[in-house]
């Protein structure tokens, strides 16, 4: 019964990966010649934590690595929104992580500089 009841408080949906998978395994033993193996597993950890702003700021690297620009600034603006959408509009971390939000705001930047990525 207590696991029930544990179970029912949980911040986010689980899902059939929820138990193998974690909000911060995206960039998780990342190489350079198995990127798309790495975007794959990211992939199923957005999907596993839609309302989690970190695994898009990670999957926002592995895009850059390979050289999608405007998936990966499409990645970081929705991660960005998600901190908003927590903080009721102010660019904070709910998770209480600062350099989170330091790490999209810089992304967030990165896109700018990018004119192909700026535009969708």
């Amino acid at each position: 019964m207590l696991v029930l009841a544990l179970s029912g408080c949980a911040a986010e949906p689980l899902g059939k990966d929820a138990p193998r998978l974690r909000e911060d395994q995206c960039l998780d033993e990342v190489r350079v010649d198995a990127l798309d193996q790495a975007l794959e597993r990211c992939d199923r950890v957005v999907d596993t934590f839609p309302r989690a702003a970190r695994p898009l700021s990670d999957r926002f690297v592995l895009h850059t690595l390979r050289g999608d620009h405007g998936r990966a600034c499409q990645d970081i603006e929705k991660a960005a929104a998600l901190l908003r959408s927590a903080s009721d509009g102010k660019p904070s971390a709910p998770e209480g992580d600062p350099q989170l939000v330091t790490d999209i705001r810089v992304r967030q930047e990165s896109c700018r500089d990018i004119p192909a990525a700026a535009s969708p």
